[in-house]
């Protein structure tokens, strides 16, 4: 298991030059002057390669990994483009927000999520955007954005193969790996949903615990309780006591019916 300090040293310091070269386009043509890649697997094994190692020596000297809110449990996240800061909680939003000004002399950029059944993928965008440039920036290019993303990692692949050899472990080195810290925008929407009816369904996905949930989003991509427990490291008949647990406590007599609830949760981004 390596530390934070020998990630920098063995990885990020001493391929710099591979990784800025290709990064390059991105300052070129968008203005992005930092860019960082992380991928979280389900059992917490963590690999990361970013393109400013005076950054992540800064990131590990000052222990900005207690704060970082992307350094978590893939559950807690789905695919898409976001503004950065929507993730930052209440209590360090201004904290992280400042250590951008400071460091990078901007705003936190934006955050590309690609969320897979092994784990969830992370591609940060930091360059001299405003708000409305940021927005702009991704909506506008999103397809250019995701292909240099994929680009990134079929570059990178020799890396980071070795990486997950020997990789850090969030689920020792992070506290809050496996906690629920909701943002700001988590909290705006479970308000909003409640205001629009659908405070019951709230309450019903409340009562399942992390496992069953995990095992729900699996569900719903048509994986077997066998696939689901390679997925998750469980035994097929832990996963399928999981999933009679989950049909008792969400009213369901089937699994087609526990489907639909899945599904239902999905749509009301609770997934």
């Amino acid at each position: 298991m390596l530390s934070w300090e020998e990630t920098v040293s063995l990885y990020i310091e001493k391929y710099q030059d591979l990784i800025r070269k290709t990064t390059e386009p991105l300052r070129h043509h968008f203005g992005v002057t930092y860019f960082t890649y992380h991928h979280v697997q389900q059992n917490g094994h963590y690999s990361v390669l970013l393109d400013r190692p005076d950054f992540a020596a800064h990131y590990v000297q000052n222990e900005l990994f207690k704060l970082d809110p992307f350094l978590r449990h893939p559950r807690f996240f789905k695919s898409g483009f976001f503004p950065m800061s929507e993730f930052f909680p209440g209590s360090t939003r201004y904290l992280l927000d400042q250590e951008y000004a400071d460091f990078f002399n901007t705003e936190p950029g934006f955050i590309y999520i690609d969320k897979q059944t092994d784990g969830v993928d992370f591609f940060g965008f930091v360059g001299a955007f405003t708000k409305e440039e940021v927005f702009n920036l991704y909506v506008k290019n999103a397809g250019v954005l995701k292909r240099f993303c994929h680009f990134f990692k079929k570059e990178m692949a020799g890396i980071l193969k070795k990486m997950k050899l020997d990789p850090i472990f969030l689920s020792y080195l992070n506290s809050n790996f496996d906690n629920e810290v909701l943002s700001i925008k988590d909290l705006q929407n479970k308000d909003f949903l409640k205001k629009i009816g659908y405070e019951r369904e709230l309450l019903s996905f409340s009562s399942l615990s992390k496992r069953e949930v995990e095992c729900l989003r699996l569900l719903l991509l048509n994986k077997t309780a066998k696939e689901i427990g390679i997925s998750l490291d469980l035994s097929r008949r832990t996963v399928e006591a999981y999933l009679e647990s989950a049909k008792d406590k969400l009213d369901c007599f089937s699994k087609s019916t526990l489907t639909q609830k899945a599904l239902l949760f999905s749509d009301l981004g609770l997934f």
